[in-house]
Formats: structure tokens, sequence, C-alpha cells
């Protein structure tokens, strides 16, 4: 079906269809023919897809690698990747939104998904954080002044104005990708992405009664149970699913203050005793 996304996409990007992560090396190759030319990007994808502890040199390696080819368009190569995701949460997302104020995307690359999320809902003030400085630039290009631009890493603290809605899509995963498989069990979930103790990154930029929405996206290790049990266990209310299999979202108010973060606290200490 063609769809608002992608006649976006196809029109900004030359995206002309879905892109299966596992046929990344082909589609790379028959954009750029010399192996030697091909080989940095290869040598990036694989950093990117073995990364473990939360590797944001190797996230930031592979997209700053891809943003070197513009001729060839590779930018367009994560979006085709992430298409059937983006058009799900352009479908979902609008309606969830709040009524008014501030709504950022963390992980928001090029600006491919604030930009079609601001045209839906432009009464809000739109915000993407980014941590590749050539991605920002490209962004900042992209969307124009109706969305601030900021560059850095979440969970890292940053001098950002505080959210009604911060949007966590497609993008947490990034730096944890190595060994895992397409699920993990609710407690590994939990130790491998660390989820709980990053998520404390939302004190001080979403305000209290600020809603949350996580996406997993395309990547491996998907578990929204995992997801519901650690933001309940964190304090935050109103926490529901959104979808089903593996296009789901998980929306969720801010609590006042959140709770400790037992499951990744009891995951270092047992890391400490081996």
């Amino acid at each position: 079906m063609d769809t608002q996304v992608r006649r976006c996409f196809r029109s900004q990007l030359h995206v002309s269809g879905p892109l299966s992560p596992g046929h990344f090396e082909r589609e790379l190759a028959r954009r750029i023919g010399s192996p030697s030319r091909r080989r940095p990007v290869l040598n990036a994808w694989e950093a990117y897809l073995s990364a473990q502890g939360g590797d944001l040199e190797a996230v930031r390696s592979f997209y700053t690698e891809l943003l070197r080819h513009p001729r060839e368009r590779l930018e367009g190569m994560v979006y085709a990747m992430h298409l059937p995701f983006v058009e799900f949460y352009v479908q979902t997302l609008p309606q969830h939104l709040p009524q008014k104020g501030r709504g950022l995307e963390v992980g928001a690359f090029t600006g491919g998904l604030v930009k079609l999320l601001q045209e839906a809902r432009p009464e809000l003030e739109w915000h993407a954080l980014e941590g590749v400085s050539e991605a920002v630039a490209l962004g900042q290009a992209r969307t124009g002044p109706v969305v601030s631009w900021h560059e850095g890493w979440f969970p890292q603290r940053l001098e950002l104005p505080p959210m009604d809605a911060v949007l966590l899509l497609s993008c947490l995963p990034e730096g944890y990708l190595g060994g895992i498989g397409p699920t993990l069990e609710e407690d590994r979930y939990l130790e491998h992405f660390c989820f709980a103790e990053r998520v404390r990154g939302l004190e001080g930029l979403l305000r209290p009664g600020g809603l949350l929405v996580y996406g997993h996206g395309p990547f491996l290790g998907k578990n929204p149970r995992a997801v519901v049990r650690a933001l309940e266990g964190l304090g935050f209310t109103e926490v529901e699913q959104v979808g089903d299999g593996d296009y789901t979202l998980i929306t969720a108010r801010m609590p006042e203050a959140l709770a400790q973060p037992r499951a990744c606290l009891l995951y270092t200490s047992r890391a400490h005793e081996t």
C-alpha cells in the first residue's frame, strides 16, 4: 500500500520499499560496487550489530560512515530498514500525544520521523535529540525551524527543557544488539538492556504526568511484557500496550519520583559477585 510515509520517503530519501536487515550487505553492494569502498561501511555495520553494554561509539561510527556517502544515498537504507515501524508510529502515535506542550523524539537520526509527526501534530512544540553531529545538521535542514534540534545521547544528562512527551522509538536497543536472539525472557531483557536504570534518564527531562512512549522497533530481543514490568516497578502509571506482535508501543505516565530500578541493581550486584 502506498502510504503517506512511503510517498514522503520515496521523494525525499529515494526509499522504494522496506529493506530487511538480513539483506543489508546485498543492497550495499548494489549501491557501492567497489569492495574496497564498501568495506568501511561493512565493518561499521558488523560492529553495530555486535555491540554490547551500551557501546555508543559503535552506534556513532555506523551512522557516521553511512552519511559519508550522500551520492549513494546510504541514509535511505536506515529508513528502509525501519520503514514498517515508522508507518506504524505515524499511524498510531498522533492520537496518543498530549493536546499541547513539548514533544521530544530521542534518536531522531536525520529527522524523517519527527518531521512526519510534526506535520501530524503541528500544535505541539517539537524537539529532536540525536548523538551524531552529521545527522543533526541534516535533520535541521530537513525539518527547518519547526523542530528544535539537540546534539547528545540519552540517557546522558542534557540541558533540555522539561517535556510533556518523550518518544523512545527504535533507539534504546542500539549499542546492546550483540549476543541476543529474537526475544528475551523478562529477567534477561531487563538485565541485557539495563532498561530500568537507563529509563532513569527521564528524571528532569519528562515532567511528572508526562507521556513516555517506548517502541523496540526492528531489533532483536523484543519483550513488551518486560517493558511493562520495568515501568510499573519504577512507579509509572497508566502503563498500557498499544498494538501487538512486532508492532507494539508501550505508553506510560511519568511519576513524581522514580523508584529504585531493582532489576538492574540486582544484575549489577550479581556481576560483582562473579
